[in-house]
């Protein structure tokens, strides 16, 4: 079965998997196929990428969170952001300048942090 699979698929080739019901099968695995990378590329964000917001906003005697309240609406909501942020950057700017952008969001995050901003 092994040998006339290898045979097959070389003598018909791409014609093969592009004829007619075979085409509509690969296009419905090709879209599963692009679902799955998109819940595991949405699953790693929300598990790597930490983004805190440490201040804290007092309304009369209350004091509110502001990390609680964006978590209250979407839970991660900020490292989703701030990945497809820099996705779309680094897709609008050259290659030899990504070494900027890496070390300019180390030097942003770390003056932020130490001004209490991010936790």
């Amino acid at each position: 079965m092994k040998y006339y699979g290898t045979v097959l698929g070389y003598e018909k080739g791409v014609e093969y998997i592009n004829s007619g019901e075979q085409a509509k099968v690969m296009q419905k695995i090709i879209n599963i196929a692009t679902m799955v990378g998109v819940i595991v590329i949405g699953a790693l964000i929300g598990s790597y990428v930490k983004v805190n917001i440490g201040t804290e906003l007092k309304v009369n005697e209350t004091v509110v969170s502001i990390q609680q309240l964006l978590d209250g609406i979407m839970p991660k909501l900020l490292p989703l952001l701030l990945t497809v942020t820099l996705y779309k950057v680094n897709t609008k700017m050259p290659r030899k300048y990504l070494i900027f952008l890496i070390f300019g969001l180390l030097i942003v995050g770390t003056i932020l942090a130490t001004l209490g901003v991010l936790a």
